[in-house]
């Protein structure tokens, strides 16, 4: 008995339980549709995770599933636009959480006084929709134990995206193709597996699927891995991500203009020739009879129908825009071949005041300097596979294999002028004289057309992706990496019998010389450049740089490179030289083993064998390959892509 009475009086004594109220925005990303994607994103990506602790959680497989469809995000690829509605819906849905109650204590809620719904199971979900930027008073009451309060205020975010391929996520689609356990033996350069029509000798079970296959967008890039880092990390919050960036854009062929010849043009009808081009003509608009008013001259190529531009502002006006009037900050300019740079542009308007901007995250310069082009004056070098007669001691073979080189280094010289190279000090002169005029023209259009002041803009400085010196094995390594970049050439080139013949002997790879040379003359301008335009605009600065530290486009772990420890993920080729030059070469078994999301795979650029791995589409008619992915070769992994959006400084609410 008096065991009893002292636990009666320790259980008197002990204090009770508080009651407290906490509460968070069912789907705190509305670019997807519905809650279900969001919550498999909030569930896989713990709070306080970066977006490359997020990464190294999944691999392909995993995001395959976890990333949401096309269909179940709210752009809709056939008309290349968002469903406004839906994205600023200003009121939202958050789950309260009540803790400290009796277990079977029944809980009444109010807002702000008064009562919302009937008295339910503590225990039990329960959802209360409410306005957005409003101070509300949230009680609840449960049956036994004390009333919780709670103040909510649900902030909003908005972020914009434009950009190129360095921002689109070229390279990473939100599903990777799946390979299948097919060998991989045969598949030396002249194979011809591009010319496979099914599914590459079945070496595939599946092709890969964008967010936005038309222009290669991805939800692993780094601008969509930031907005959602965002949104998993403040439970209070709505982030509205809007992303326009597509691969292949340039300030005057993307943002400005309705960019000619996206990555794909078999998915979406948005990409057909137009009557007219969305954000201005190609050209500089003239009167068609003299004396009559300009008009624009018809484009006969294929182009997207909406400029960045003007799919921002269908995006933030409440309405449906109208066309607004003809801007023009330059006379327009030729360089670099037929790039066009300025002239008059139209530009859409709204009626009514646009919906505000919170930050606006961009890449663009690399393209209209020839970034791609200077790479590929690189990859293409002027080496090729010599003849085995080329040393030999009789004087008759040494003519006829000194004779096959000179003419493969003929052929060599053909390609890289159909693979349009830009020496890279080209490149650095057209960067120095336009760079500063670019940026300017787009931030003058950000704050008078969007209302985007310069303090919201951030921009990414283009990397040194080579960082020399290269390491000893890297001319092999690409060299064997870069099969799939050959058998390319090989199939394009069947317009003539002696460059098919020629072609398997061209090598892709960049020596040490070319990239010493890439660096001081086009990639430390480059930087230089847009550094320079981004503190006269007082635009802020991502510097890519630190995503790429130590990791070169030929970089193997540490324990690859000095064990001769070499993982799959270490790993370039698909069929073996013999002798091997190294473990690193050590050829892949099967298409099945590469994991396209690996996070402990150490190089920073996808090869054109990762590239045709991670990305390769197939015609659903015949099985035939897509010739889209080749633009993911020499991009950024989704690795790189998730330490980028870790180095982007969010500005913490108050």
């Amino acid at each position: 008995m008096r065991a009893l009475l002292l636990v009666v009086g320790l259980a008197a004594s002990l204090p009770s339980l508080a009651t407290e109220l906490t509460w968070s925005v069912e789907n705190g990303f509305p670019l997807f549709r519905g809650t279900e994607a969001f919550k498999k994103i909030k569930a896989a990506w713990s709070p306080g995770m970066s977006a490359a602790q997020f990464l190294a959680s999944q691999d392909a497989t995993s995001l395959r599933a976890l990333l949401p469809k096309t269909s179940e995000t709210l752009w809709n690829p056939a008309t290349g636009l968002y469903e406004k509605a839906a994205l600023f819906r200003r009121k939202h849905t958050i789950i309260p959480v009540v803790s400290g109650v009796p277990l079977g204590a029944k809980c009444t809620w109010f807002v702000d006084g008064k009562q919302y719904g009937k008295s339910a199971p503590c225990e039990d979900e329960f959802k209360i929709d409410l306005p957005e930027s409003v101070k509300i008073k949230l009680t609840v009451v449960p049956s036994e134990g004390d009333e919780g309060k709670a103040d909510v205020f649900i902030r909003t975010r908005t972020i914009l995206a434009f950009g190129d391929s360095f921002a689109s996520g070229e390279g990473n689609p939100d599903r990777a193709a799946v390979g299948t356990d097919a060998s991989t033996q045969g598949l030396e350069k002249g194979s011809e597996i591009l010319s496979s029509r099914n599914m590459a000798g079945w070496r595939f079970s599946s092709g890969a699927d964008w967010w936005d296959t038309t222009c290669h967008r991805s939800l692993l890039s780094w601008q969509s891995l930031y907005a959602m880092k965002i949104a998993v990390s403040e439970p209070h919050m709505v982030v509205r991500f809007a992303s326009f960036s597509c691969s292949g854009a340039e300030a005057y062929d993307g943002f400005f203009r309705a960019q000619i010849n996206p990555p794909a043009d078999d998915i979406s009808k948005r990409v057909r020739i137009w009557d007219s081009r969305d954000g201005g003509n190609y050209l500089e608009l003239t009167p068609r009879v003299a004396g009559q008013p300009p008009e624009e001259a018809e484009l006969d190529k294929k182009a997207l129908n909406k400029s960045q531009l003007n799919a921002a502002i269908h995006l933030l006006c409440p309405e449906t825009p109208h066309r607004g009037g003809t801007v023009k900050y330059r006379n327009e300019v030729t360089a670099l071949g037929s790039r066009k740079y300025y002239g008059a542009v139209k530009v859409d308007a709204c009626s009514k005041a646009l919906q505000p901007v919170d930050e606006v995250l961009m890449a663009f310069g690399g393209n209209d300097v020839g970034f791609a082009g200077v790479v590929t004056w690189g990859l293409v070098p002027k080496s090729i596979y010599r003849s085995d007669w080329s040393d030999s001691s009789n004087v008759l073979l040494k003519v006829a294999g000194e004779s096959n080189d000179a003419a493969k280094l003929g052929w060599l010289t053909i390609l890289r002028g159909v693979l349009n190279v830009i020496n890279p000090k080209d490149g650095a002169r057209a960067s120095q004289e336009n760079m500063s005029n670019l940026y300017s023209d787009i931030g003058q259009t950000l704050e008078k057309n969007l209302g985007i002041s310069s303090s919201k803009v951030k921009v990414m400085l283009y990397p040194n992706p080579l960082q020399s010196p290269l390491p000893k094995l890297c001319g092999k390594r690409l060299d064997m990496g870069n099969v799939a970049m050959t058998e390319r050439v090989v199939k394009q080139s069947g317009f003539s019998r002696a460059f098919h013949a020629r072609a398997k002997y061209f090598m892709f790879l960049i020596d040490p010389e070319d990239a010493r040379y890439i660096e001081n003359s086009f990639i430390a301008p480059l930087r230089a450049d847009q550094q320079r335009a981004i503190n006269a605009l007082q635009w802020g600065t991502i510097d890519s740089q630190p995503a790429f530290a130590g990791r070169s486009l030929c970089s193997v772990s540490p324990e690859c490179e000095t064990l001769g420890n070499c993982s799959v993920d270490d790993r370039f080729a698909w069929t073996s030289n013999s002798p091997l030059a190294s473990p690193s070469m050590t050829p892949l078994g099967s298409f099945a083993e590469w994991n396209a999301h690996s996070s402990t795979r150490v190089r920073s650029l996808r090869t054109g064998n990762d590239a045709f791995m991670t990305q390769v589409r197939f015609n659903p008619k015949n099985r035939a390959i897509l010739p889209d992915w080749f633009n993911g070769s020499v991009h950024p992994t989704s690795s790189v892509h998730a330490a980028i959006a870790d180095l982007i400084e969010y500005p913490k609410p108050e």
